[in-house]
């Protein structure tokens, strides 16, 4: 995990946790047949994402009886994938998770009213999703019941429901992130955030992680 401060936010917006952060953009001049400009590459589909109104969640999943099951690598990929097709799947984004031995955070951003108007989209229209299901189309609900089904894996339960709580501003999610990023040093697990493996924070613009 990288334990450098997050550059950006859900896409469409920028933070960096603990600070304000301002995106300036270069002006630039007009080509001309003397400059002979080198052609622009193809932009990432992450890129051209477009997202309105979006509300961010943030959500906490505990394990039934507490058993200690999340934090290993087996359980870790599973969710990284999942976290990797979720924008395409159902129109929920994961800004960021932190997975404790026996529960789990996550800050998620969704279309306020799913399958309308605000779908994540690339430049050749709305990206197909499986099973006939819309991009944007899964309610909040739907997604966790999907996220907990591929986790778990019938390998062990999830406690029902789960905690969810709408994040009113980006330095909200700023600060929960700051906050909930530091539990494996504060629970003593490990001594130093960067040994926490079973965490992640991922660029909009690409989809890899920060």
């Amino acid at each position: 995990m990288n334990d450098g401060q997050p550059k950006t936010n859900a896409p469409g917006t920028t933070f960096v946790p603990g600070s304000d952060a301002a995106v300036a953009r270069e002006g630039t001049r007009p080509a001309t047949a003397e400059s002979n400009p080198t052609p622009r590459p193809k932009r990432l589909r992450r890129l051209t994402r477009v997202w309105a109104d979006h509300n961010k969640y943030f959500l906490t999943f505990r394990v039934h009886d507490r058993r200690p099951v999340l934090a290993n690598a087996q359980v870790d990929e599973r969710i990284r994938r999942f976290i990797a097709d979720s924008l395409e799947h159902y129109g929920v984004w994961v800004d960021c998770y932190m997975a404790m031995p026996d529960h789990l955070h996550l800050i998620v951003s969704m279309a306020p009213t799913p399958g309308r108007g605000t779908r994540p989209t690339t430049d050749v229209g709305p990206v197909p999703a499986p099973g006939g299901m819309a991009p944007g189309s899964a309610t909040l609900g739907e997604w966790v019941k999907a996220f907990k089904a591929v986790v778990g894996r019938r390998e062990f339960k999830w406690q029902s429901g789960f905690f969810d709580h709408v994040l009113r501003s980006d330095e909200s999610a700023s600060e929960k992130w700051d906050y909930i990023r530091m539990n494996p040093v504060r629970a003593g697990l490990v001594e130093k955030l960067k040994d926490w493996p079973y965490a992640g924070f991922f660029d909009p613009r690409t989809g890899g992680q920060l």
